[in-house]
């Protein structure tokens, strides 16, 4: 890097800004040394591919008298499975591979934020990652696990059933006329209301797991038996009781033209369809829930149909 270094270009094209006032420009070396000087700058953190420029840039800030400043290197980290390179993204959406840069097959600030990626999860990464001057590639998984652990303290809760079965509850008593359900297990997020019908939305391979003459439990409602392929009846609402059977615990959602068809974007740009209790309705764009046994996901869209793009499980 010593061997002679390039301080500076002539160049008299006209500028954008600075029109042809100006025909010297300085180039990276000279350039940070002196605004870091005039910034007062002490301390700069910056990755391993500047490593080699500490002895120019340490030599021209001696010869103009400069304080010497402290130099901290880190090694870059990848995601698996993912370009983190902006020569390589601008080429994929320019050939209409990718949707833009918050395509959710990449990692930019965009396409997490737009998944539900909280800010507070690249804190928690920087610090797993650290300051290490190696390079680092990071399973997606690492990334998912940390935003979990965040949104699970302050996600709401919701139904929602992606491959639907429709089935009947008997014998419900006539003065049930609503469930009333946490939005969320441990923190105080409110209740919410889910009606009491004849008929419900289960997934279809909780149904078909269900032997008939079993005990199962829809979450935090009630205790039902099943008859047969497409006929339940109502035992009780004692969860107690429930417990001591160790049945199956659903999900649910009622079938009262209330419901709500929605889509859930994936990372792999293919959409499914869902159907959603009512509650959802209430949400603002941008919200990070939780659709109970399935995802986290973010709401992108509002409308007539929703559209949730699929954050991880």
């Amino acid at each position: 890097v010593m061997r002679d270094p390039v301080i500076y270009r002539l160049c008299y094209a006209e500028h954008y800004k600075a029109g042809k006032k100006y025909k010297v420009w300085p180039l990276y070396d000279f350039e940070s040394t002196v605004e870091e000087y005039l910034c007062g700058v002490t301390h700069v953190i910056r990755s391993n591919e500047f490593d080699t420029r500490i002895e120019l840039q340490d030599y021209i800030g001696l010869l103009l008298n400069f304080p010497k400043v402290n130099y901290k290197h880190y090694g870059r980290f990848t995601v698996k499975g993912s370009t983190t390179k902006g020569r390589e993204i601008r080429e994929l959406i320019n050939s209409g591979a990718y949707i833009g840069w918050d395509d959710p097959r990449l990692v930019t600030l965009r396409a997490l934020r737009r998944r539900g990626i909280i800010k507070e999860s690249y804190y928690e990464l920087a610090k797993k990652v650290g300051m290490s001057k190696q390079l680092t590639t990071v399973d997606f998984s690492v990334i998912a696990a940390i935003n979990r652990n965040l949104l699970d303290k302050r996600a709401k809760r919701f139904f929602a059933v992606k491959e639907p079965a429709v089935v009947t509850v008997k014998n419900i008593p006539p003065s049930l006329k609503a469930f009333t359900l946490s939005y969320h297990p441990d923190e105080p997020k409110g209740e919410r209301k889910l009606s009491v019908t004849e008929q419900y939305y289960l997934e279809k391979k909780d149904n078909d797991g269900i032997q008939p003459g079993t005990l199962a439990r829809f979450m935090d409602a009630m205790n039902v038996k099943k008859v047969d392929d497409t006929t339940y009846e109502f035992v009780s609402q004692d969860y107690e009781s429930f417990k001591r059977t160790k049945g199956p615990l659903i999900h649910f959602v009622p079938k009262d033209d209330h419901e709500v068809k929605a889509k859930v974007f994936l990372p792999d740009t293919k959409t499914v369809d869902i159907v959603a209790e009512a509650n959802i309705s209430d949400l603002e764009k941008g919200a990070v829930i939780q659709f109970e046994r399935y995802a986290f996901c973010r709401l992108d869209e509002t409308g007539d149909t929703p559209l949730f793009w699929f954050a991880h499980e």
